[in-house]
């Protein structure tokens, strides 16, 4: 997340996300981001398994962890700045 905050850092808030109107999200654009490539990096190819796995081991390190719909609701959205990082 430090090397995506300092790649984006002139596009990103204080709370790692993107300026946009509405509601701020408790999980930020930057850790959605950060979960993505690293799941990418694992290998962790199914969903599921990756949410399982969140939510069986990295419960404390995920504390505002979002659902399955919207995570990929807001990957979608992020989907250019992903490919671009």
């Amino acid at each position: 997340m430090e090397v995506l905050k300092s790649v984006l850092q002139d596009q990103v808030d204080l709370n790692g996300n993107f300026h946009k109107v509405g509601a701020r999200p408790k999980f930020s654009d930057i850790e959605l981001i950060s979960l993505n490539l690293t799941s990418e990096y694992l290998s962790i190819d199914s969903e599921s398994l990756l949410f399982k796995k969140l939510k069986s081991e990295y419960r404390e390190q995920f504390p505002n962890m979002i659902d399955r719909t919207q995570y990929n609701r807001r990957k979608k959205c992020l989907f250019g700045y992903i490919e671009w990082v």
